[in-house]
């Protein structure tokens, strides 16, 4: 293939990236169990999404809180494998760096955790009656205001 010219460019920042892309995917499925369970688990959630979510925003953040918890997954695993290569003797900023990368690995499942979690009740527990998020937040909020003015008001300046 040629080096020069768009055709090489081409060859270099696509075809190439994405031999290498699935080079790291298939050394992480083969060698991460978490990562393994976390593919599988979105095997079956990820159809799910385009029945829980109502438009496509939902349906965006639902796959998008999906693909955020593999990417820092990967990252994490690229983390631990730098500190192994490094060398496997116990020190303690080799155990930080990994505990920095499972605490990332951690709040992305949060996060996926927070966005499932609303988009279904929103859209499958509110139907069974429950009030919806919406209504909720929307309450606090109208309360909150109403609390804040009653204060401000409450407070008189001293005429001169």
């Amino acid at each position: 293939m040629s080096e020069k010219g768009l055709l090489g460019l081409l060859y270099r920042r696509g075809i190439q990236t994405l031999i290498y892309s699935m080079r790291g995917l298939r050394a992480a499925f083969q060698s991460e169990e978490a990562f393994r369970c976390e593919v599988l688990a979105f095997a079956f959630l990820g159809p799910a999404a385009f029945w829980v979510a109502k438009d496509a925003l939902e349906l965006i953040l639902l796959l998008g809180a999906m693909l955020i918890v593999l990417m820092v997954e990967l990252l994490n695993t690229g983390i631990e494998l730098v500190v192994d290569r490094i060398g496997l003797e116990r020190h303690e900023l080799s155990g930080r760096a990994k505990d920095v990368g499972s605490a990332a690995v951690l709040m992305a499942l949060l996060l996926f955790v927070l966005v499932w979690g609303a988009i279904l009740y929103e859209n499958v527990l509110s139907q069974s009656g429950y009030p919806t998020l919406t209504f909720e937040l929307a309450t606090i909020l109208a309360e909150s205001s109403r609390d804040w003015r009653n204060e401000r008001d409450a407070l008189t300046i001293p005429s001169a």
